[in-house]
């Protein structure tokens, strides 16, 4: 390791200093965080070596270095992008989700499946609402065997809900019920169950009459409720 840390800050030659980061960007340490840092601001004549820094940073930093690494992602250079991805994964940052989400729908299949991955890094409710969404937007994804692959490892439930407007969620299944609490437009709740017969209801706004199911739902923070389904998108986690 100290061969490569030599290497790097020799400034005999640019070879040399290309392939101590490539070298440490796979063996070194936390230690060689600041290295990594500084690689990012320099002008490399070979390709290869921001790569390799995006990836080292990623590798051995911590969630606050994503700061340095968050730019990349918007970059028209393609393998930047990916490896600001793997490091957005690695890294685990949670203010880099909604980034990360931003890039799975990506024409370039390396960069939407390297967002994909990224995060499966992660855990927890948000992490399933953003797989829900990007399921039902992109039913056709080439990626869909991995969605369905990570749902399975957030141990999702086998349905999903996604409002289509702002919402209350009520105590009982009745527009008259009172209001547990107010969910918002592209929110995703777990169906818990549907009601055993259709009821009707009149829109507010259009006053239409609505017949549909009143599903109990749980929204992310484990609060249980009732929507009118006319109102909802039910999703199929793994169909």
């Amino acid at each position: 390791m100290k061969t490569f840390v030599d290497g790097f800050n020799s400034g005999e030659s640019e070879e040399i200093r290309y392939w101590s980061l490539i070298g440490l960007s796979k063996a070194g340490n936390q230690y060689h965080a600041s290295i990594f840092r500084k690689s990012l601001r320099n002008e490399w004549e070979k390709a290869g070596a921001i790569e390799a820094a995006i990836y080292g940073l990623g590798r051995v930093g911590k969630s606050k270095d994503w700061r340095y690494l968050k730019s990349f992602i918007s970059s028209l250079q393609p393998s930047y992008v990916v490896n600001a991805l793997k490091a957005a994964g690695m890294l685990k940052a949670k203010n880099a989700l909604s980034l990360i989400e931003s890039k799975m729908a990506d024409e370039n299949p390396a960069i939407s499946k390297a967002a994909i991955t990224a995060l499966g890094s992660f855990k927890g409710y948000a992490i399933i609402a953003t797989l829900i969404r990007f399921k039902h937007e992109h039913s056709a994804s080439a990626d869909m065997d991995l969605i369905i692959r990570l749902l399975r490892k957030n141990k999702a439930a086998p349905k999903y809900a996604i409002l289509k407007a702002r919402m209350n969620l009520r105590k009982k299944p009745t527009d008259r019920s009172d209001r547990i609490t107010v969910l918002d437009n592209n929110s995703v709740v777990k169906i818990v169950k549907a009601e055993k017969r259709k009821y009707s209801i009149t829109d507010n706004k259009t006053g239409q009459e609505l017949t549909d199911f009143w599903y109990q739902v749980q929204n992310g923070k484990g609060k249980k409720g009732y929507l009118f389904g006319a109102y909802i998108i039910i999703v199929d986690t793994y169909n």
